[in-house]
């Protein structure tokens, strides 16, 4: 007995692949749904946009607490450079006032170091009178 087998034309088996991809589509999101414990697509989409969002906003508020930092720190630095500055010029002017003062004594003809003679250098005189300054 040679039975054939009706051949399926193309667009009736174009209709069955069609078929078995929606059918394997509904029962890999079923299986997914149970796997996760949710009861429908819907509700799944849901929980990961609301997982997404949360995600969002923390990273959004890691970045803002980042800038805040990045901002503080940036006036910090200014400060310190505006006291580098005044901490530069003073250092500066307390040169200047030391090389006068040096220089003073090189026209009224006192050694700049400590002679034999027991006379002091105006180095020795400073640090003579910063001491008195410090003790008074």
């Amino acid at each position: 007995m040679n039975t054939r087998k009706p051949e399926k034309s193309p667009q009736t088996a174009a209709g069955t692949a069609a078929d078995q991809v929606r059918v394997a589509d509904q029962s890999f999101a079923s299986n997914a749904s149970q796997e996760l414990g949710i009861d429908d697509v819907g509700s799944l989409i849901q929980k990961i946009g609301v997982t997404s969002t949360a995600e969002f906003e923390k990273l959004i508020g890691e970045l803002q607490e980042a800038r805040s930092y990045l901002e503080s720190e940036g006036e910090r630095i200014q400060r310190e450079a505006v006291g580098y500055a005044e901490f530069s010029q003073a250092a500066s002017s307390s040169l200047k006032v030391i090389s006068e003062t040096v220089a003073e004594w090189r026209k009224a003809g006192h050694p700049v170091r400590n002679t034999d003679d027991g006379t002091a250098g105006p180095a020795q005189w400073l640090l003579l009178t910063a001491s008195s300054d410090c003790e008074a």
